[in-house]
């Protein structure tokens, strides 16, 4: 799902920090529909649940639902060809 057009909602997570060590804003995507855009890319297999610093969101067992369902539905990382390999390889010059 692109998010390129749509209308979304930045949602700011009351139990985690609203800004990273850069200064980045952290928050959650909500779809016009208010579909969370993170359960949406883990539900097709476009993403993985990460929990940052043993620091669960208020998302965290939605998003690990979605990711358990793309892994036994076999979608998108969890299909050929990775089949949920997705460690970085050195690549020699």
């Amino acid at each position: 799902t692109t998010l390129t057009g749509q209308r979304i909602a930045l949602m700011i997570d009351p139990t985690q920090d609203t800004t990273d060590r850069y200064g980045r804003t952290l928050a959650g995507v909500l779809l016009s529909d208010g579909t969370n855009y993170a359960v949406e890319t883990a539900r097709r297999g476009h993403g993985r649940a990460y929990i940052c610093g043993n620091k669960p969101s208020k998302w965290a067992n939605e998003i690990a639902a979605a990711e358990d369902q793309a892994r036994r539905q076999g979608e998108g990382l969890w299909g050929a060809p990775c089949y949920g390999r997705t460690e970085s390889e050195k690549l020699d010059k």
